[in-house]
């Protein structure tokens, strides 16, 4: 018995990709991969972003410096630099990125170094699309590759 690949329109049809056929025939799926940390985290944050269609994804730690993005480095280096200030709350308990006029969203990640910040540029659906995205692979990328717990975000709205 053979079975028949859809056609290129009938691929589109049911939302199959190239990358759907890598995955059911054992190929590896990924285009670019990496050992270091840190470049498979840019790899991951670019990959997401594209998808999501955001500007960008930054990953900074809790002093505002730069661990990992999918902006050009002058861009992201004042990203990861704003983070922990923008996502601080005032003394009436609000953030700058409360402001919906701020392309930006902040979204706080706590784990075996402290507090992390993933942060998304972009309107404001491709931002939240890009984020929940990116988490599962930023936590699985830092998991497989620094060899320690997972991390988990806090719940805190930041």
């Amino acid at each position: 018995m053979t079975i028949k690949q859809p056609q290129p329109d009938q691929r589109r049809q049911h939302g199959l990709t190239q990358d759907d056929d890598r995955a059911s025939t054992g190929t590896e799926r990924r285009k670019r991969r990496s050992t270091n940390l840190i470049l498979a985290l840019r790899y991951w944050l670019e990959s997401a972003a594209r998808r999501a269609g955001a500007a960008g994804l930054t990953l900074a730690d809790g002093d505002g410096f730069l661990i990992a993005s999918s902006l050009p480095s002058a861009h992201a280096e004042e990203v990861a630099a704003l983070a922990p200030i923008l996502a601080r709350p005032d003394r009436t308990g609000q953030r700058l990125t409360d402001d919906a006029s701020l392309p930006i969203s902040i979204h706080a990640m706590t784990g075996f170094c402290g507090r992390l910040f993933l942060c998304a540029i972009g309107d404001e659906e491709r931002r939240r699309e890009a984020v929940r995205a990116s988490r599962p692979g930023v936590q699985r990328i830092i998991k497989e590759l620094a060899g320690v717990p997972a991390w988990s975000l806090s719940l805190d709205g930041v």
